[in-house]
């Protein structure tokens, strides 16, 4: 019997305030209340954050589901077209497949 993984959107997670003071004064208590809630996940105005080293170790293992967004990055920072974005489209962190054996070569 096949499994579908759960889709982010419908889970219930904490909000950390990032972007607060509060927050980087003192992370800890936030990240015990996140995991509360779930075990290793959680929301941010920049995004889902990981609150696990286990879970960011294992994910990080996945590197066939996998991908930095280098060319999304560009796009959302105005930059797709220019040097600096063609730069991120091609960067070694954002290669996949076959060509990061080429990243350790200068």
């Amino acid at each position: 019997m096949a499994t579908t993984a759960q889709r982010i959107e419908d889970l219930t997670l904490f909000h950390l305030p990032v972007e607060t003071a509060a927050f980087a004064e003192a992370p800890d208590p936030w990240l015990a209340k996140a995991r509360e809630q779930h075990p290793w996940l959680a929301t941010s105005t920049i995004g889902p954050v990981l609150t696990s080293y286990r879970a960011i170790d294992e994910i990080m293992r996945m590197d066939d589901a996998l991908a930095m967004p280098g060319a999304e990055i560009a796009e959302i920072m105005g930059a797709k077209g220019t040097g600096w974005g063609t730069s991120r489209r091609r960067c070694c962190w954002c290669a996949t497949g076959l060509t990061t054996s080429a990243c350790g070569q200068a």
